[in-house]
């Protein structure tokens, strides 16, 4: 999917990780799918590697930087801390 075709998305908004499962490789962690954070930073466009590791014709796509609570992410974690994850655009969906 093309970044025109994707939801406008900027550093501030809190974002939900997309619930989905596709075969093969993927770029997607799967500790992230369904959980919400803060996007702080983002990339410029890429090759959607998810398309380009199978030799397919693959759209540019930025990075956001999402901000996680490890607490959030595992709720048996020690402490604490912020976990930053790199997500491509097409893996995230807006939360009001």
């Amino acid at each position: 999917m093309a970044e025109s075709e994707l939801p406008v998305l900027a550093i501030g908004d809190k974002v939900r990780v997309k619930m989905d499962f596709v075969g093969g490789h993927v770029r997607m962690p799967a500790y992230a799918r369904g959980m919400t954070g803060l996007i702080v930073g983002q990339s410029p466009e890429y090759p959607f590697p998810d398309a380009a590791a199978h030799g397919l014709h693959s759209a540019r796509q930025r990075t956001f930087d999402v901000c996680f609570k490890s607490t959030d992410l595992w709720p048996d974690a020690a402490e604490e801390a912020d976990v930053h994850v790199g997500v491509f655009h097409s893996y995230l969906e807006k939360v009001s």
